[in-house]
C-alpha cells in the first residue's frame, strides 16, 4: 500500500504522468495506492483560513494558508506558519509553492494511459481514490 495524502499537486502534468508508469511497474498483485485530490480543482482565490493548530505545553502553533490562481491549471499556495508562547507570537515563516489541479477526469485518464484503474473510496468529499492495476487489461 502506497498512501499520498495532500501531495499529488506537487507534481506537474509530466512528472505525474511519469509517476502513474511507475507505479503502474512496481505495485505488487493487489497493491494498491491511495491518494486524495486536495480541493480546490479549479483555479480559484482561496482566502486566508486557519489549516491547523497544536499545542505544546504553553506554545502554539498555527498553520494559515491561502491560495490564488496562476494559469488555467496552476495554483500558488502561501503558508504561513507561527508559533505563540502565551499568547504572544515568538516566530513566523512563510513559503509559497505551485500547486498543479487535478480533477477525477483527468487522474483517470492520466492513470489510465499507465495502465492503472482509478476508482472513488469513501464519501466523495473527501475525494479519495484507490489506484490499481486491474487484473484485467484495460481496454
Amino acid at each position: 500500500m502506497i498512501a499520498a495524502l495532500n501531495v499529488i499537486g506537487h507534481f506537474p502534468p509530466v512528472e505525474r504522468r511519469a509517476l502513474w508508469r511507475l507505479l503502474a511497474t512496481r505495485l505488487a498483485p493487489g497493491g494498491r495506492a491511495l491518494l486524495n485530490l486536495q480541493p480546490p480543482t479549479q483555479p480559484v482565490a482561496v482566502p486566508e483560513t486557519l489549516a491547523a493548530t497544536a499545542h505544546v505545553g504553553r506554545r502554539r502553533y498555527e498553520g494559515w494558508a491561502r491560495a490564488e490562481p496562476a494559469g488555467d491549471t496552476t495554483l500558488t499556495w502561501h503558508m504561513t506558519y507561527r508559533t505563540l508562547h502565551d499568547g504572544r507570537q515568538v516566530a513566523e515563516r512563510t513559503v509559497s509553492y505551485p500547486w498543479h489541479l487535478l480533477n477525477e477526469t483527468t487522474l483517470r485518464a492520466e492513470s489510465e494511459v499507465a495502465g492503472l484503474r482509478a476508482r472513488p473510496l469513501g464519501p466523495p468529499e473527501l475525494g479519495l481514490y484507490d489506484l490499481a492495476v486491474p487484473a484485467t487489461p484495460l481496454a
